[in-house]
């Protein structure tokens, strides 16, 4: 074990910030890795190697070394990803992107025009948005038809 991972690894207090001192998990640069993982699996190979940044693992039970999602940041974007499997989010509420500059993209912005897309939207049928729509454009299902309101309050047929 290296004089680093001696030194850095686990809780830690910090300093925070000017409110006081905070809590932190501090991982060494020789291998920025935090498994999260049954207790039977202590000794196990993960095959993973050390990341450019920080990253927790969460394992699943059955099949730890092949199956398990990863949290990082590559110094532009937070990454959740999914190793063995999917993403399945299944929250109370509702889920959103809340920064009002971002977007939802699906397929390959290139290609998505002229090129089926291996993602799809899927839209249940419902009821159309009501209030005043004036900066968003809204996409719904009724029983027989895909419908769009643009930021006007114009509501048309989606055309295929």
């Amino acid at each position: 074990m290296s004089v680093n991972a001696k030194t850095y690894r686990g809780f830690r207090v910090l300093k925070g910030d000017d409110t006081g001192e905070q809590l932190g998990i501090l991982l060494p640069t020789d291998y920025r890795v935090l498994h999260i993982a049954s207790a039977a699996d202590e000794d196990t190979d993960w095959n993973i190697a050390n990341p450019d940044s920080p990253t927790v693992y969460v394992h699943s039970e059955t099949t730890p070394e092949t199956e398990y999602g990863q949290l990082s940041h590559n110094a532009t974007d937070f990454l959740i990803e999914s190793v063995g499997g999917g993403i399945l989010l299944t929250p109370v509420g509702g889920v959103a992107i809340a920064n009002g500059a971002t977007k939802l993209t699906l397929g390959t912005v290139s290609t998505f025009g002229t090129t089926q897309p291996t993602n799809t939207l899927v839209l249940r049928e419902g009821t159309a948005p009501v209030g005043a729509i004036t900066t968003a454009v809204w996409l719904f299902s009724s029983a027989t038809v895909v419908r769009k309101i643009i930021a006007d309050g114009t509501a048309s047929n989606v055309e295929t």
